[in-house]
C-alpha cells in the first residue's frame, strides 16, 4: 500500500507541475491511506498501479475527518467535479488549481487562510469555506458561476469583493 501511495504522490506531482518545496505538513500515513482508498473506490480499481486514466475517471471524492493536511495527491484527478474535504487540517489549497472541472468544493472546518488559489476554479457552483481562518475575499470575485457560497465562522470584515457576483443566489455568513 505504501508503494501505491508513493505512486499517487509522484503522479500527482508530475501531473500537477509541483516543483517547489511544500509549505504544509505532509499527510499522516492514515490520511494517505484514506485518500488512496477513496480514489481506488471511485476509480473502481481496488488493486494494481493507479495510472493517469484511472485518476481521470474519478468525478467525486468524499474525505471527511481524515486528518488530511496535503492536497497534492489529488492533483491528478483532472475529471473531479465534486470534492468534499470537510473537517480536516487543510491550510494550503494551491494543489486545487489543477482541478479545473470542479463544480462543488467543500472545505468546511479546516485551516484555510488564503483562498486565492481557488480563483482559478472558474467552474465552481458551490463553495463551502465555513469555519476556516479567511479574512480576505477579493480572490473569489472572479468566480462568476458560483451560485452558493458558505463563509460562516471566518474573520471576514469586508464583503465588497462579492458585490460583482451577480449569479450568487445563496450567501451564508453564519
Amino acid at each position: 500500500m505504501k508503494q501505491s501511495i508513493l505512486h499517487i504522490a509522484l503522479l500527482a506531482g508530475v501531473l500537477g507541475g509541483c516543483a517547489s518545496t511544500p509549505r504544509f505538513l505532509p499527510n499522516t500515513e492514515e490520511a494517505a491511506v484514506a485518500i488512496e482508498t477513496a480514489i481506488r473506490l471511485e476509480a473502481q480499481k481496488p488493486e494494481g498501479e493507479l495510472v493517469v486514466t484511472d485518476l481521470e475517471k474519478v468525478a467525486s471524492l468524499t474525505l471527511f475527518r481524515k486528518q488530511i493536511t496535503d492536497l497534492t495527491p489529488l492533483t491528478g484527478l483532472k475529471g473531479l467535479k465534486y470534492l468534499y474535504l470537510s473537517d480536516n487540517k487543510i491550510a494550503g489549497v494551491a494543489s486545487l488549481t489543477a482541478l479545473t472541472r470542479l463544480e462543488f468544493l467543500h472545505l468546511y472546518k479546516n485551516q484555510v487562510k488564503d483562498p486565492a488559489p481557488m480563483s482559478t476554479l472558474k467552474g465552481l457552483k458551490s463553495l463551502n469555506l465555513s469555519r476556516n481562518q479567511i479574512t480576505n475575499l477579493s480572490s473569489l470575485a472572479d468566480l462568476k458561476k458560483l451560485k452558493k457560497l458558505y463563509l460562516g465562522n471566518n474573520q471576514i470584515t469586508d464583503l465588497t469583493p462579492l458585490s460583482g457576483m451577480k449569479g450568487l443566489a445563496e450567501l451564508y455568513l453564519s
